[in-house]
Formats: structure tokens, sequence, C-alpha cells
């Protein structure tokens, strides 16, 4: 048989490299909108390779080598994107060959990762830099260092220029961003201030509380709706709980008409304070944020915090059990991520395959930390529940980072006949 010329091997391991990573390999629950996943310009594709090769540079750094091939499958379908944008066959060609060598370059650092092989990742990103610098050598400096900008209501508007707002509502365009993990990204500062509010004053414990609260800027101008992300079908998610970490609400307040005010009510079941968290996106940032306040109690006398380990809860007649993917660990260790997967039964053990969707998921997981500061909120695996129709379970699977080691309580919220259902576990992450 005659040998393959260096040119023809080269596009032989092009087609098992687009085979190894074609844009579906994108794992579904990546939040990125169709222009990221299908870039259909030179300028769009490079700002993709830009964004998520920073991206597996943090995630080096920070070890999060699970989490690498999220951002590897987003540079694939940029690389394939690129060889049709050239302006003669030649470059074509060029273009052609540079992207197999990256491409390649790319299964290697994201085989690496899952081997959870730091050294091979670190030189296999490496090696990806320097293929990027000679395939950009086509290119004029413009094209790869493209900024693309978004709409925060039409992410799939994706133009080169913010000089005219986006063509569909009007709004401001906004840099584009691709988040560095999609499993957990540490909240930043918040820049934005929360107060509240409550009728009663103080809360009493099993009486409906009306609450107010005011959002604002660094500024103390009012925050509307307009200038906060979407999230799951809410601009605002309010996460609230009790000192003792045992009486959990998540409530979505509406705007009561003056600027930056919103009300929503809830029936506390103790009589001390709450702590009320803001689960926030700015469009300005695009950086989540976990802006507190507190709700005054009757009592300054909190339930004790149990911090035992409990792995299964039962909650309106449905068995909730957690286990995770590293079985053989005594617990979960801060800094690494890895799958947890809770399965809901019926009260007589039957798999639940009912769940409806809240909030665009068949579950959401929230945790505490019992410092009062560290929270986090996930969501299983899969595409958006859009379709009110849909019914998930009994087996709902969750990518999980714990920012830092200490006791946590999480708790995973269900809907049933369109009933809200609370489940809580008790999870002490070691350092």
């Amino acid at each position: 048989m005659k040998t393959p010329s260096p040119a023809l091997a080269l596009l032989l391991a092009a087609s098992l490299v687009f085979i190894a990573f074609p844009p579906t390999t994108v794992r579904a629950h990546v939040p990125v909108p169709d222009s990221v996943l299908h870039p259909s310009t030179a300028p769009e594709a490079w700002n993709v390779l830009r964004l998520a090769t920073a991206n597996l540079d943090r995630l080096l750094r920070e070890d999060r080598l699970a989490e690498i091939p999220d951002q590897a499958s987003l540079c694939s379908p940029a690389l394939r994107a690129l060889p049709p944008t050239a302006a003669t066959p030649e470059s074509s060609r060029a273009i052609a060959t540079g992207a197999v060598r990256a491409s390649v370059t790319l299964t290697t650092l994201a085989q690496a990762a899952i081997a959870g092989d730091h050294d091979l990742a670190t030189r296999s990103l490496e090696t990806f830099h320097a293929d990027l610098h000679t395939l950009a050598a086509p290119f004029d400096a413009a094209t790869t260092a493209a900024d693309i900008f978004t709409c925060p209501m039409h992410p799939d508007v994706a133009l080169t220029s913010a000089s005219a707002p986006c063509p569909k509502c009007g709004m401001p365009l906004l840099p584009r961003r691709i988040p560095y993990s999609f499993v957990y990204t540490p909240p930043g500062e918040p820049t934005l201030h929360l107060t509240a509010t409550t009728d009663p004053a103080p809360l009493v414990a099993n009486h409906a509380a009306h609450v107010t609260i005011h959002l604002s800027h660094g500024d103390r101008s009012p925050v509307l709706l307009s200038e906060l992300e979407t999230v799951h079908t809410q601009p605002i998610h309010l996460l609230i709980i009790d000192p003792a970490l045992a009486d959990y609400h998540h409530e979505h307040p509406v705007p009561t008409g003056l600027p930056g005010e919103y009300a929503f009510s809830f029936t506390p079941r103790v009589p001390t304070a709450y702590r009320v968290f803001a689960d926030l996106v700015p469009t300005a940032t695009g950086i989540q944020e976990y802006p507190p306040t507190d709700l005054p109690g009757a009592s300054a006398t909190a339930l004790p915090l149990d911090k035992s380990t409990t792995t299964t809860a039962t909650a309106a007649g449905l068995n909730f059990h957690l286990e995770w993917e590293n079985s053989d660990a005594p617990a979960p260790r801060a800094g690494q991520t890895q799958s947890l997967f809770i399965t809901v039964s019926t009260a007589n053990g039957q798999p639940m395959t009912k769940l409806e969707p809240v909030m665009a998921a068949f579950a959401h997981l929230v945790g505490f930390y019992d410092d009062g500061h560290t929270v986090i909120h996930l969501h299983p695996a899969g595409t958006e529940a859009t379709d009110p129709t849909l019914r998930g379970g009994p087996v709902l699977s969750f990518r999980f980072y714990p920012p830092k080691p200490g006791f946590l309580r999480l708790y995973c919220q269900v809907q049933v006949n369109g009933q809200q259902v609370f489940a809580p576990f008790n999870v002490t992450i070691a350092p």
C-alpha cells in the first residue's frame, strides 16, 4: 500500500479529530449561545478560540482538569469554521492544515485532562498556544483579536461592533463572554446592594411575611430588571435561610412599580432572623453575585445546627438518596470537581419519573456553608427543560465543585403536581 503524503495524513487525522470533537460533543448543559457553537465568520471563530483558550489557561492553573474538556469542545467548531473563510484555495489549504494540527493537540489535551495527567495537559496546552500562533499567520490582527458583541436578551446576535444597538430589541450590545467554568465560578464581590423591610417586623413563626426588597448600585441608584440577566427563567432568585440552615425558601420577587423595589411573601417556620441572598447576574459584568441582607426575627436564639452527615431524605412523600461519583472517598474534597447523583423514589420505593420542570430544570441544588456567607447553586446535567409537559427522574446528575472545606447543607428542589419539594442533605467538605 502506498504511504500517504504528509498532507493526506493530516487530512486523515482531521477526520478522526472532527469525529472525536464534533459540535454535538459539547455537553448539553453548557449554557452557551448557538453563535459560540457554530461560528460563521473568522472574527467569531477567533473570538471563541481566544476566550476559550484563556479559560483553559485558568482551569489548568487551578488544577481543575475535569472541566478542561468543556472548554476544549468549544474550540473544535471554531477551528473547523476557519478554512472556509480563507480568501484563496491555497490559503484555505494552509489554514486547514493548521486547524488539523491544533485539533490533534486539542484532543491530546482533553484526553490528558480526563486521565488527570497535569504534566501532559500543561505541555499540550503550551503546544496548542503555539499551534494557534501559527494558524493566525494568514489572518490580519483585527480578525484574530476581534471582540464580538451580543445582546443580553438575544444572545444569538453576534456583531463585531457595539456602535449600534441590538437589531432585535434596541438594547445596547455587550462584549461576548464565555464562563471559564460551567460547574462553579467564584461569585464576584457584590456590586449591587440589597436591603429589605418586612411586615410584620420582626418575623413571626408560621405567619406570612410580606417582604419588600430594594436593589441599588454602588451610587445608590435603583437596579432595574433590564440591568439583570435572566437565568433559569428569572432575573432575581432569592435564597432564604435561617441560622440553623433548617428552613430554606426559594422566592422570586416582582416589581412593585417603584424603581429598584421588588416584593414577595413567605412564611418562616422559626422566629429567628433569616438571611436572604439575592442570586443575580448584572448584565454590565456578566458575573454572578450574591448580595445578602437579613430579615429580623422575634427571637435571637437559633436552633442548634445539626452537622451529622446525611445522604438520604424524605420530603412530601418522596425519598431522596445522594451518591458521589467517587464512592470510595470518605468525603468530597474542596477544590475538586466530581459528579453527584440524587435518586428520587416514591413512598413505596418505585422510581419517580414524573418530576416537573421548575425554572427550566428538573431540579435545583442550593448549598449553604455554615459560615453564613458562602452559597452554591447548581442545575442538573442536560438541556434546559423549557417544555412544561416534559417529565424527569428518577436520577438527577450534577457536577459538583465545593469551593472550600467545611460543613455544607444541600437542598434539592423538585416539583411534583405543582408542589415545590425541598430535600436536605448534610455534607462535610474535606480540605
